[in-house]
């Protein structure tokens, strides 16, 4: 019989007003009708995310479902219409446990899991941390700059721009980033 697994990582139901739901629509919402909804890992074990959009669906339901712990939304970054279509709001970088590590886990005990996931986490929000020190050092304002837990496995660091940016600038700016700061290019 194996160890009982630990339930102290799950994600648990997050407080929040709707006056925070609207800050977070504000914020992320690039597409009224558009979001990428997180699936299933596959056979890898890597979860990847199917683009949802059309007239019937809704970023802010979506959102809320994401918030209250239902289901995992990631944000289709780039505006599909309007005076932006084809540009960014902004970017995110994204710290995360591998899967392999987390896969690793399932062979200890409980106690030895939470102590090895903590310990993990602890030199990622490290690593985020320093990746953060770096956007400051080249430039980047503080005020731009939103770090998050992802409720999980890791942070988010995002870049509000003051503008929407042309995608393709984007996409080169955040490798050029990446490559700079030395980031794995996933």
């Amino acid at each position: 019989m194996s160890p009982k697994k630990s339930t102290r990582h799950h994600k648990a139901k997050l407080q929040f007003t709707e006056e925070d739901l609207e800050v977070f629509v504000k914020y992320y919402m690039t597409n009224e009708t558009c979001y990428a909804e997180q699936l299933p890992p596959n056979e890898q074990g890597k979860s990847h995310y199917n683009k949802v959009e059309g007239p019937d669906v809704s970023f802010k339901k979506a959102a809320r479902a994401h918030l209250e712990g239902d289901t995992t939304i990631g944000v289709y970054t780039i505006i599909l219409s309007g005076k932006y279509k084809e540009c960014c709001s902004h970017c995110t970088f994204d710290f995360d446990l591998s899967a392999e590590f987390r896969k690793t886990l399932d062979e200890d005990t409980a106690e030895e899991r939470d102590r090895k996931f903590e310990e993990a986490l602890k030199e990622l929000k490290e690593q985020t941390k320093d990746f953060v020190l770096y956007l400051q050092s080249i430039g980047i304002s503080e005020n731009s700059i939103l770090v998050s837990f992802s409720g999980y496995k890791g942070y988010h660091v995002d870049m509000f721009f003051d503008e929407p940016l042309p995608a393709k600038k984007v996409f080169n700016f955040v490798n050029s980033i990446k490559t700079a700061a030395s980031l794995p290019p996933k």
